[in-house]
């Protein structure tokens, strides 16, 4: 709160500086007001929104998708995802964000065409990514219950993540994100072998013990899913 107190005061000390608004907008939505960061966010939209730099245009279309979003208004959000399109940056996020409204809508058409397109896209500098867009895609699906959906998206996340250089699919971080789709996509053996590993080089991590809890209660074994809480 103190964070948020700090931005309305910038924004009002500097209301014809598009700066003030965006960190106003963000300070909201990281407080939970998603309806404070939309009205300081759209302040701006001619300023950022149609930036050519993709980077630039990703974060701030992200706080109005992302408000929309919070505040179940999801036509809207979809709407606003189209419009960043519109501008034509080149940036995957943008294809991401009208996955989640049409997720949310349950409008799931164009789904296949629009995984397709956005895997065909290089990632932009200072966006998530292919795989990470993909997955928080996937996770709004199974929200809503599309889990077949989701899976078929899942598995465009694993092919994207098997696409990267080898070294870049050994780091802690890629293993984690391939046990955890390798976990939704129900392969709780695969998904075991690669938390074990991860677990095994850094046993502390609450992430992982927790993993291997979820993936033996999956597989059944209850004296096993006990001992990573207490590891």
């Amino acid at each position: 709160m103190q964070q948020l107190a700090g931005a309305r005061v910038l924004a009002i000390a500097a209301p014809a500086a598009p700066l003030s608004h965006y960190l106003h907008a963000n300070a909201a939505l990281r407080a939970g007001y998603p309806g404070e960061a939309l009205t300081a966010a759209l302040l701006i939209t001619e300023t950022f929104g149609r930036d050519p730099r993709p980077w630039m245009s990703g974060i701030f279309w992200e706080q109005v998708t992302t408000a929309y979003h919070r505040r179940g208004e999801h036509q809207l959000e979809l709407d606003a995802a189209r419009t960043a399109r519109s501008h034509k940056t080149g940036n995957p996020v943008h294809i991401a964000q009208e996955l989640t409204a049409l997720a949310a809508l349950g409008q799931l058409d164009s789904l296949s065409s629009l995984v397709l397109e956005i895997e065909s896209m290089l990632p932009t500098s200072g966006s998530a990514s292919v795989a990470a867009l993909l997955l928080s895609v996937a996770l709004e699906l199974r929200a809503h219950g599309e889990l077949q959906e989701a899976k078929l998206v899942l598995r465009h996340v694993s092919a994207a993540v098997r696409a990267r250089p080898a070294a870049e699919q050994a780091t802690a971080g890629a293993r984690r994100g391939m046990g955890r789709v390798l976990y939704l996509l129900d392969d709780f053996t695969g998904a075991k072998a690669l938390f074990t590993k991860l677990s095994q080089e850094s046993p502390q991590d609450p992430d992982y013990l927790g993993m291997l809890g979820l993936i033996a209660m999956k597989l059944g074994d209850r004296v096993e899913a006990m001992l990573p809480q207490t590891a």
